[in-house]
């Protein structure tokens, strides 16, 4: 039995084929997106998001468990709502160590878990989201802040339902010299429009490219995002904008080569 962090995200496998369907041949029906998104999953961008959060947090000196899960999605809380199945899958991830540290590395993820957050303490685990952990540790750090202009793209679950949104604009003053706050911040940020693939597809893009035009009034040279869904979806909609994700933002600050 061991006490470690563990990194952990099941959201984004999940929703990068309803994203793909978003934008490409569109089923309306939700049952029917899901369905494709169940034979089509691929874990490879899931791994590579987590990987780099494990590079800064490494960079940071904050010790993680080689286990990772990445099987707690929002399928399993919408189309499985039955919570002893959840929970008896959790304990089967975490037998192996006593003290069970979760770190979420994305919003969605966390918002979840936070929903059966009273589940999760009948096992003992203690669920953090990512940008506690990093911004403890970047209080007390010297940081070469990115020369460049950067605006934040405020998602959803950080920015109205878990209120994480203080602790992200903080993360981007202390690793960016030139950090411009997009006018809609807040409570009032503007979603990125992923996830109307689910209830109003025909919606998507045009909600998506209305956040981006709005970031772009900042004069930004790169927006950051800082949720997956946000990341890939941007990246298929926008041209010319360079886009790039807190995952990938942080282990360039920290003096990742």
């Amino acid at each position: 039995m061991k006490d470690e962090n563990i990194l952990v995200s099941g959201v984004i496998q999940y929703t990068m084929p309803i994203i793909k369907l978003t934008i490409g041949d569109i089923k309306p029906e939700f049952q029917d997106i899901v369905n494709e998104s169940k034979k089509n999953f691929s874990l490879k961008f899931a791994e590579e998001y987590i990987s780099n959060f494990e590079k800064a947090l490494n960079l940071l000196g904050i010790p993680i468990s080689d286990k990772k899960i990445i099987e707690i999605g929002f399928l399993d809380f919408y189309l499985k709502p039955n919570e002893f199945e959840i929970s008896k899958k959790i304990e089967k991830e975490l037998k192996d160590f006593s003290s069970k540290t979760l770190i979420s590395v994305d919003p969605m993820t966390y918002g979840l878990l936070m929903m059966k957050r009273e589940i999760l303490k009948k096992y003992k685990i203690t669920v953090v989201p990512v940008v506690d952990v990093i911004l403890e540790k970047l209080r007390t750090r010297y940081i070469t802040k990115i020369s460049k202009k950067i605006t934040l793209h405020e998602p959803c679950w950080y920015a109205r339902w878990t209120d994480k949104i203080t602790e992200l604009n903080e993360i981007m003053e202390i690793t960016c010299e030139k950090f411009i706050k997009s006018r809609y911040h807040g409570v009032l940020s503007v979603c990125c429009g992923a996830l109307l693939g689910l209830t109003n597809p025909k919606m998507a893009i045009p909600a998506g490219k209305e956040a981006l035009n709005i970031l772009k009034l900042s004069g930004a040279d790169i927006i950051v995002t800082a949720c997956p869904i946000c990341y890939v979806f941007f990246k298929k909609i926008s041209d010319k904008l360079v886009i790039m994700d807190l995952s990938e933002l942080l282990p360039q600050a920290l003096g990742e080569k």
